[in-house]
């Protein structure tokens, strides 16, 4: 179980994940996390620990000051032992509330399973014995004659699966998630600045005020379109934990017909003090797909953030 084969997480492909970050260096985590934003622009959340302890930064690391192993240290060595060499496909369909994700290691599924409370799942077509593994690595057998029955709670388990049938649901559920992302990034259409078309527009935002973006989208599709639409802040070098400027309005949904399009207004404001320099928002579009989510293609808003007094 080696922590340095990790790399950043399979999950990077898919809407609504996680990153996984082990840099230590203050100005290559921020580099990490602008290159992560840019290229992955539907990762939610980035997290940054520390190989070891040190005076300055005690809590955020996976190593004690002796080098002993933190719980964290053992989550990851357990996540790498399991899906080590292993290829991210898709998720199962299972209840609300539960994740089922399945990855494909050299043949065999592995599936990572959680929920965000205690629920019970039936996973059909399992013959065998299934092996799982807690995250700190103990792991137990189940012998399933048809139907393996498992409870999801919020820690993850990652349950090894005898047999091609999940996995073969996976790869099928993944190729219908992928027609329908490329059917719907033709017939959903963002606009930044009122009806018609554009990708990239551009506004002036003077320090200390609040300017309203107004974007639509539009549904140009033949089936009904449901969704949410957030902006998200391109920072710049020194901006991770002081920000000039922030986004005021959290993600707002929208339900479509065919034909129907929607306006969602998000206001942006700068400090008194922000000084003058540009600000780069890339537009989150999810839309839900068989109680998935896929990801649109981001459109760009480039702003330029004027200081007091040289607005002219």
């Amino acid at each position: 179980m080696r922590l340095g084969s990790l790399r950043l997480s399979p999950f990077l492909r898919q809407p609504g994940q996680f990153c996984l970050s082990r840099l230590q260096d203050q100005a290559i985590h921020g580099f990490e996390q602008r290159i992560i934003c840019r290229r992955y622009p539907w990762v939610k959340r980035i997290w940054h620990w520390n190989a070891y302890d040190y005076f300055e930064c005690p809590h955020h690391s996976i190593l004690f000051w002796d080098k002993t192993p933190k719980p964290l240290y053992v989550a990851i060595a357990t996540m790498t032992w399991k899906l080590g060499g292993a290829s991210y496909v898709g998720s199962l369909d299972v209840p609300g509330g539960v994740q089922a994700e399945v990855f494909d290691r050299r043949g065999q599924a592995v599936i990572a399973l959680w929920s965000d409370r205690p629920r019970s799942i039936a996973l059909r077509n399992v013959r065998g014995t299934a092996t799982i593994t807690n995250i700190m690595g103990q792991s137990k057998s189940r012998q399933a004659r048809g139907t393996l029955r498992l409870t999801a709670t919020p820690e993850p388990v990652l349950v090894d699966v005898p047999g091609n049938a999940l996995l073969d649901q996976a790869y099928a559920n993944a190729e219908r998630l992928r027609q329908a992302e490329e059917y719907w990034r033709q017939h959903a259409i963002v606009v930044l600045s009122g009806p018609g078309r554009g990708t990239r527009s551009e506004a002036i935002l003077p320090a200390g005020d609040t300017l309203p973006l107004e974007l639509w989208i539009a549904n140009e599709g033949d089936e009904a379109m449901r969704g949410r639409m957030s902006l998200a802040r391109e920072a710049r070098e020194g901006d991770w934990y002081s920000p000039r400027t922030s986004v005021l309005d959290g993600a707002q949904s929208f339900e479509l017909e065919p034909g129907q399009q929607a306006k969602l207004t998000f206001r942006i404001t700068a400090n008194d003090n922000a000084g003058t320099f540009n600000l780069t928002l890339r537009t989150k579009t999810y839309l839900q797909i068989d109680g998935q989510e896929i990801f649109l293609d981001p459109s760009t808003i480039d702003i330029i953030v004027v200081a007091k007094g040289q607005e002219d």
